[in-house]
């Protein structure tokens, strides 16, 4: 559990307008299903408030720290400098510029899964917890939400979630260790049940989703040990599966634990990190047009000393990042065409790189590479400029639960300390760590 602390100003309570689903176990939705007239995906859901907090006169106005096990998301433009990420039961977009917090309230449990469409003008975020369980969608421009999916998985919460290719479909992955699920929705036309499910194999739990660059019908699940890829067939509208099954029976070795998976926009390619510094390659020998291409695993590749904790693919270039805080950068034959310098901040967990860039460029032999989001495990998030290799801190927060908190009695500084004995200090007026 990551620390995060909340300062709240008062603020008067509004109208309930909250839009919810029932949750529908269907394996395959209703060919006539619709959406009902008081949901308005593409919209904004005017003056929404979750009811648990309607009646209080406290509005969240800024989290102190962050939970760095979900990815930090870059939702920069050559206009609005904004981050998004999660803490305890918060979304937050955050204005680099103007130095503010939105912070989007809904969920009544822990935040466990955050995504951001391809256009970065949405997000999704799902939770697990005891109470009532929750998939939003929120709209990055008017910070508020446009869709709420209430039980998608029943009595369980959702471990993962993904926009597919073109923001066609959202997956969801939940459920309880045993009874795990796959789901498929129509997230902007039909989201009032799923379009499919895909029950998974017991004793393993999925907790990693990737989705194909292109082809918005295929994606993919991990686990620790073993990746299942999916493929939708619009003309029947099943969600077919295939698991290749356990790449260190394949192997016939320990290979370490699967962290991250890429599709490779250009070739028939999946690559999969573990956290013993390998590399995955699967190859299939199915086209485009194939219902479902069979996977297999062919090549272990021994890239990292250091676990490799994130693995991104953009624009045909591949950003390995390690335990150290190092990122390599490879073409798609998997040469290394550019090292970025070990930060010395620990592992990096997330990469993400701005919404409007100026992608990849070559000048001569060197890499010119659009700057991004790093995520550090409980420590910071980062913005880096690739020209300088420079790292500016913009979220900083230990990841442990807070343990105390006090105001000092003349200044303007709030003092945090944790579980493991970290102690941190912020102006609660500029909210600046001190």
């Amino acid at each position: 559990m990551a620390g995060y602390i909340s300062l709240f100003d008062l603020g008067e309570s509004q109208d309930d307008v909250e839009v919810e689903y029932n949750s529908l176990h269907h394996y395959r939705a209703d060919s006539g299903a619709s959406t009902p007239e008081t949901v308005k995906p593409r919209e904004v859901l005017d003056e929404y408030v979750d009811p648990e907090d309607a009646s209080s006169p406290f509005r969240p106005s800024w989290l102190y720290g962050y939970n760095s096990k979900i990815p930090v998301h870059n939702l920069y433009t050559l206009r609005d400098h904004l981050i998004a990420f999660a803490g305890s039961h918060h979304v937050v977009i955050m204005d680099i510029k103007k130095r503010e917090q939105h912070i989007l309230q809904g969920h009544r449990n822990n935040v466990t899964c955050l995504a951001k469409s391809n256009n970065g003008t949405y997000l999704a975020s799902g939770d697990v917890g005891p109470d009532q369980h929750s998939v939003f969608v929120w709209s990055v421009i008017s910070k508020k939400p446009v869709l709420k999916m209430t039980n998608p998985h029943g009595s369980h919460g959702v471990e993962a979630l993904q926009f597919t290719a073109a923001d066609r479909w959202l997956v969801t992955v939940g459920g309880s260790s045993s009874h795990q699920s796959v789901c498929l929705w129509d997230w902007k036309n039909s989201p009032e049940s799923p379009i499919s499910c895909v029950p998974m194999k017991a004793g393993k739990v999925y907790s990693f989703v990737g989705a194909h660059p292109i082809n918005p019908d295929q994606f993919l699940v991990s686990s620790k040990t073993t990746v299942t890829f999916f493929s939708f067939d619009q003309s029947s509208a099943e969600l077919c599966s295939h698991n290749p099954g356990s790449i260190e029976k394949e192997f016939g070795k320990s290979c370490g634990h699967l962290t991250q998976s890429v599709y490779l926009r250009n070739t028939r390619q999946v690559l999969s990190a573990t956290t013993r510094g390998n590399l995955v390659v699967w190859l299939t020998n199915g086209g485009a047009e194939t219902p479902l291409p069979k996977w297999k695993p062919t090549r272990l590749l021994r890239l990292e000393e250091e676990g490799i904790s994130a693995l991104m693919e953009r624009d045909g270039f591949v950003a390995v990042a390690d335990a150290n805080g190092s990122i390599t950068f490879f073409n798609e034959e998997m040469q290394k065409v550019k090292w970025v310098q070990n930060f010395d901040v620990g592992r990096i967990l997330s990469i993400s790189y701005r919404v409007e860039d100026e992608s990849f460029e070559r000048k001569g032999n060197e890499i010119i590479l659009s700057d991004f989001i790093i995520s550090v495990e409980g420590s910071l998030c980062g913005y880096v400029n690739f020209s300088t290799g420079n790292l500016q801190t913009l979220v900083y927060g230990k990841g442990a639960p807070w343990t105390f908190h006090d105001i000092h009695p003349s200044k303007n500084t709030l003092i945090l300390g944790n579980i493991y004995g970290f102690v941190s200090t912020y102006n609660y007026l500029s909210n600046e760590h001190v």
